[in-house]
């Protein structure tokens, strides 16, 4: 089974400090990961194995004076699934994954730095 990596990055006009806090603050969920998780998934169709695992990465570093979130993912491949008129291949999972670490880091940025304007 191969998997592919979805690699993301994003600059925030913060100090890594207040860019930690918003990562790891459970209540900050709602605000940039548009989702309260708690880390129970279970992907239809995969067994519950850890070649189905997916593997979340993510570092914090310092430029200058912004912070630099890049997140890297280990997707595993999605099982092809046909339906009347639609078919979703082995790339589903990735590309989702690569979706939603667009807009999550977006909204992690936008979060963090109107925090410090409040």
């Amino acid at each position: 089974m191969t998997f592919k990596t979805v690699t993301q990055s994003i600059r925030i006009a913060a100090e890594p400090r207040r860019v930690w806090d918003m990562l790891i603050d459970p209540q900050a969920g709602e605000r940039w990961r548009n989702a309260d998780f708690k880390t129970y998934w279970r992907v239809s169709g995969l067994p519950d194995t850890p070649q189905s695992w997916s593997t979340i990465t993510m570092r914090v570093e310092v430029d200058a004076v912004e912070t630099i979130v890049t997140v890297e993912q280990q997707v595993p491949p999605s099982p092809p699934r046909r339906g009347q008129g639609w078919e979703i291949g082995e790339n589903s999972g990735w590309k989702h994954a690569a979706f939603y670490w667009r807009s999550a880091l977006a909204m992690l940025k936008r979060a963090v730095e109107d925090q410090h304007e409040g």
